[in-house]
């Protein structure tokens, strides 16, 4: 799985991830791609606040649901 999406991203102009706060802190989580090659991502209000921050110094917008 984690070769198909690699594909898909490198084919993308640009990517958005849709995940909920539970996965942050994974490791796994950015094993198909680093947060440079991020354009946003796109969660609920329970993120904690050093993780926006990471966000943004890296250029990564972040949307946040209600």
């Amino acid at each position: 799985h984690a070769m198909v999406k690699r594909a898909m991203i490198d084919a993308a102009d640009e990517t958005y991830i849709l995940v909920d706060h539970t996965k942050f802190g994974n490791a796994e989580m950015f094993s198909v791609c680093g947060m440079d090659r991020i354009k946003c991502i796109i969660t609920d209000n329970a993120i904690e606040a050093e993780i926006i921050e990471k966000a943004k110094a890296q250029n990564v917008e972040i949307l946040i649901g209600k």
